[in-house]
């Protein structure tokens, strides 16, 4: 996903988002790609998760501990993100997310749609124009109502590049 984006295509000083960061899966894969010139926001809920993404002391890698869709929001260069399956019908405060959201963004996301709907409209509206986005998603989103209405929002919005779904 890291060489997907095509850092070095964005110029100098690449901005980059990782809004539910986890493990340090993808920071590690940025350390490790030809490309160097970046700065990642990594963002989780999950101190523990923010804890071993910090252990790296790589000081491009910005750690912020909280809820990335209430964060303000900002411009990025790319973004990479796995973001979490949460089922619509686990969701704590929908009603408090779509508010949120729909307050930053003014975009209305349907309320059957799972947490990484969410996820993958703000960063979108982060996104600077001509930036890019890895995110990996499963692909049952494809055949529900607010699959139609995601895929209607994210080619009204993005360009794409590659939609890659794996042989098993």
């Amino acid at each position: 996903m890291v060489e997907g984006l095509a850092l070095g295509k964005l110029g100098k000083h690449v901005r980059l988002l990782d809004p539910s960061v986890g493990p340090d899966t993808f920071p590690s894969a940025l350390r490790n790609s030809q490309f160097h010139d970046w700065r990642l926001d990594a963002i989780d809920v999950d101190p523990a998760m923010c804890a071993e993404v910090a252990a790296s002391n790589d000081p491009r890698v910005v750690v912020h501990r909280g809820d990335y869709l209430s964060r303000p929001l900002q411009i990025y260069d790319a973004a990479i993100l796995n973001p979490p399956y949460v089922r619509q019908e686990w969701l704590r405060d929908k009603r408090r997310a779509q508010a949120v959201l729909r307050d930053l963004t003014g975009i209305e996301v349907p309320g059957t749609s799972n947490l990484y709907v969410y996820f993958i409209v703000k960063t979108v509206a982060e996104l600077r124009e001509g930036g890019r986005m890895a995110c990996l998603v499963y692909d049952s989103w494809q055949s529900t109502l607010f699959g139609r209405w995601l895929r209607s929002y994210l080619d009204e919005h993005c360009v794409w590049h590659s939609e890659e779904v794996p042989d098993c």
